[in-house]
């Protein structure tokens, strides 16, 4: 979510950014396209028990996106909790 609170700080602060690069983010947002994300998201609050699981739930999740060779840049929007499990990062828990 670091691009839509960019661009909400942004709108905010005017000034305290000369500009602004977004990744996967649009300005407007539909409402389905929100809940689909938010319906993934809490789908797997119970995290996964490998990369190869979650890696396995993003390629359901995009079918007609080719699943990637290897699944280590996923790791960039997981993380590792104590209990050994892999979480999406903007999951609390």
């Amino acid at each position: 979510m670091g691009g839509v609170t960019t661009l909400l700080t942004a709108a905010k602060h005017m000034g305290v950014a000369s500009s602004v690069l977004l990744v996967d983010v649009v300005p407007r947002m539909r409402a389905e396209g929100m809940e689909r994300i938010s319906n993934f998201m809490h789908a797997h609050t119970e995290g996964f028990n490998s990369l190869d699981e979650a890696a396995n739930a993003v390629a359901a999740y995009l079918p007609g996106r080719p699943k990637p060779n290897t699944s280590t840049g996923l790791m960039k929007n997981l993380r590792k909790a104590e209990n050994g499990k892999l979480y999406c990062i903007g999951i609390r828990r």
